[in-house]
């Protein structure tokens, strides 16, 4: 899959991901623009923390020079090339406390 071949989605579709029993976000990470744009119900459940303040934050502001590499990638390789990357896992830190989990990655158009 490249560039033009995905649909594009509305912000409103993706609510069909409340329905599933895992989290799931959409975000982007383009340089200077890193933020969540949407959250499922698990997803603010797991992270403690309401749609709307995981909307309002920069996902680069404190970020250390090895994530901001991370994010960079994640934005060349799912965003700009539309590729789909394999599981990995990441540890995040919600409300400051440490959670480690496996990650899939799909480009999506919204």
């Amino acid at each position: 899959m490249g560039p033009s071949d995905l649909p594009v989605y509305e912000l409103s579709q993706l609510s069909l991901f409340n329905s599933l029993s895992f989290g799931v976000w959409v975000a982007s990470f383009a340089p200077g623009a890193s933020k969540y744009i949407f959250a499922n119900d698990k997803c603010t459940e797991m992270f403690g923390q309401s749609r709307e303040h995981m909307y309002s934050l920069d996902l680069e502001d404190g970020a250390s020079v090895g994530i901001l590499k991370y994010h960079q990638k994640i934005y060349q390789d799912c965003q700009v090339d539309e590729k789909i990357l394999p599981s990995f896992v990441r540890t995040l830190y919600p409300n400051g406390k440490a959670m480690t989990i496996e990650c899939d990655a799909s480009p999506i158009r919204v």
